[in-house]
């Protein structure tokens, strides 16, 4: 399988086929080139296919346009958390939001490790908030401006990066992370 990660469709049908999210799960955006705008995926549609369109959005509050006028469509339920990482990080042009399996298992005990991606890149955790609310979306903007990936307790994974390659790599490196950590604890 050829994998795509230079688009938002591209990443989500990755996500899909990588277990790292399922059905409809999960939520991708990018920057437009004027900066003032994001493309989002529309709320509801399952991430393994490529038949979508994302939404436009404008970063500053939030009002979008659908694309397809045969079809209304909305952005999706996580457009706050998107939002308040642009509006706080300007060099950031994506966020992806997923769902992988082995870091949600650690979230549910994430005190007791530290974990780093590399030499240089550490892992924060969001405290568990209600998803697709304000108070969870002001808490990862909040990480965002330091950390470039960060573990939702007891619900998923939110990666940012200057272009979505490096997002998605991130949370890929991130999982990865998270399964071997999730192994060693197994074998202890």
């Amino acid at each position: 399988m050829i994998y795509r990660t230079d688009s938002i469709t591209g990443v989500c049908m990755t996500l899909y086929e990588r277990g790292l999210c399922v059905g409809t799960q999960g939520n991708v955006s990018m920057r437009c080139e004027d900066k003032d705008f994001c493309y989002i995926t529309p709320r509801g549609i399952h991430k393994g296919t490529e038949a979508f369109i994302p939404v436009k959005a404008r970063i500053a509050d939030g009002v979008w346009e659908e694309f397809n006028k045969q079809v209304y469509i909305e952005p999706s339920t996580e457009m706050l958390m998107h939002l308040a990482i642009y509006r706080k990080c300007p060099s950031v042009n994506a966020v992806i939001h997923a769902h992988p399996p082995h870091t949600i298992a650690v979230s549910f005990d994430f005190s007791t490790m530290i974990l780093k991606l590399d030499e240089t890149e550490e892992v924060r955790i969001a405290q568990y908030k209600k998803p697709a609310s304000l108070e969870l979306a002001e808490e990862v903007a909040s990480l965002a401006e330091n950390f470039s990936s960060i573990i939702l307790e007891q619900h998923g994974a939110v990666t940012i990066g200057a272009t979505i390659q490096e997002a998605f790599n991130r949370l890929e490196m991130l999982e990865h992370a998270c399964r071997v950590n999730w192994l060693a604890r197994a074998v202890k």
